[in-house]
């Protein structure tokens, strides 16, 4: 992760990078494989939409993922999408 990280959901604006951890890794007891239903991505950033598992409940989710000129991630904006 790029130093100046961040991290934005409906629920959160703009974690740093120990925020977003405690908040949102720390919290994970199991988390199963990806399921990448879309990646769409341009020079330097991403949106990828997926399935997945997180402490047994289904999720699908949106991500936009922005890298900075190092190939580090800069941002992550989350958008929770409905249970699959």
């Amino acid at each position: 992760l790029a130093e100046d990280f961040t991290f934005t959901s409906p629920h959160d604006a703009e974690l740093n990078k120990q925020n977003f951890r405690e908040k949102c890794w720390d919290k994970i007891s199991q988390i199963g494989e990806f399921e990448i239903v879309t990646i769409a991505e341009n020079a330097n950033e991403a949106f990828v939409r997926y399935k997945n598992t997180v402490n047994g409940k289904k999720v699908q989710n949106a991500e936009h993922f922005v890298f900075d000129s190092d190939g580090k991630l800069k941002s992550v904006t989350v958008f929770f999408g409905r249970p699959e």
